[in-house]
């Protein structure tokens, strides 16, 4: 007996990031009971310029070809920014040809405001579309802006279990850590900015960085940073997989005041909390249900470096706080991640199910 087909159009490593990871998972998940066809939607890595534009474009078109060729439901992992624009065709053919729609979304861009390509994504999906969303904003939000629509929340969390037995007791000087693109876009520079301000409070903290230069323009705050703190700036480079055990050994402290418009729900600050370190970050997407009590939420428009800085200067005085805040972070992943798991594979079921039925139809 063939096994329940589903297609799953989005993006795959490499290169490697949250939504591309999260895509991996989900079809490494649903191959377990279906006959999985992944569609990469995603550009050639590497490419630029109108090289990037003709291979994504290409990629969309051989996914558009796959989908028309066969039954059963069609995951899509939306884009965010004028990808929407592809998934909105992807959405309206799938809707077409009568085959299920199940859209996980990745982006608060959308979100934060109305966006006409995201209307034309839901209307095209149509009534009977399954929304995935992170968590219980990104779905009252939806609702909001959009209109009624079904929902599933499936929280990122059910990919990150807590690692270890939680933090181990340290007294060495607290470090500050931030991993990702490292750019002005993702708050590089009010990461250095920190550090500096601690300095002028009498703490010479460390600065531990992990990830690849997004621009010229990184690479000019970082040569900065190079000169004004010296040994006390302590760059990783990429790191993945096993090498990231090297950043969350190294840092105490995530922080991450990211100014990015999609983001919505960063595996890094799951992956820092799984570590039992704790996160002062900006309360962008669903990053105040990540963290809870783990850590500290700034608003947006809130001075980020000051709240940091007292905080940190804060923890260092009180390091009995300090490690109940650690405890905390390792706490809530745990408590994060068992709650998720239900709800991903509740979501696995209904899609495979809706591939059983498919099958079962065209009989």
């Amino acid at each position: 007996m063939a096994r329940p087909r589903i297609s799953i159009v989005g993006p795959f490593p490499p290169p490697v990031h949250g939504a591309a990871e999260v895509t991996r998972k989900v079809a490494e998940a649903l191959e377990r009971s279906a006959a999985v066809e992944r569609l990469s939607n995603a550009p050639q890595a590497g490419s630029t310029g109108l090289a990037y534009h003709a291979s994504r474009l290409a990629r969309v078109l051989a996914a558009a070809q796959a989908i028309a060729a066969a039954r059963g439901p069609v995951y899509l992992s939306a884009a965010g920014g004028h990808g929407l624009g592809y998934d909105v065709l992807m959405a309206a053919l799938a809707r077409l040809l009568r085959r299920p729609v199940f859209v996980h979304h990745h982006s608060f861009a959308y979100l934060d405001r109305r966006d006409v390509l995201a209307l034309l994504l839901v209307r095209a999906a149509g009534p009977l579309a399954v929304h995935v969303c992170l968590c219980s904003r990104m779905a009252e939000r939806l609702a909001a802006i959009y209109g009624p629509v079904r929902t599933e929340i499936v929280s990122n969390a059910a990919f990150l279990p807590a690692v270890g037995d939680g933090p181990v007791s340290s007294d060495r000087p607290i470090r500050i850590g931030h991993l990702g693109t490292l750019s002005r876009e993702k708050g590089l520079d009010l990461v250095l900015e920190l550090a500096t301000a601690l300095g002028a409070r009498g703490l010479a903290v460390d600065v531990v960085l992990a990830g690849p230069n997004a621009n010229p323009d990184a690479e000019k705050i970082l040569k900065a940073a190079r000169r004004q703190l010296g040994s006390r700036l302590i760059e990783l480079g990429p790191v993945y997989g096993p090498d990231k055990e090297r950043f969350f050994a190294a840092a105490d402290v995530l922080v991450f005041p990211t100014r990015y418009v999609n983001e919505a729900e960063p595996l890094v600050v799951f992956e820092a909390l799984a570590h039992g370190l704790p996160v002062i970050a900006f309360a962008r997407g669903c990053i105040a249900e990540q963290v809870g009590d783990a850590g500290i939420l700034v608003k947006p428009n809130a001075e980020f470096v000051e709240i940091a800085t007292a905080t940190i200067v804060t923890w260092s005085q009180d390091r009995s706080a300090f490690e109940n805040v650690r405890a905390n972070a390792w706490r809530r992943m745990m408590e994060l991640h068992a709650e998720a798991l239900p709800a991903f594979d509740r979501f696995c079921r209904r899609i495979v199910q809706s591939a059983a039925d498919a099958a079962g139809s065209a009989r």
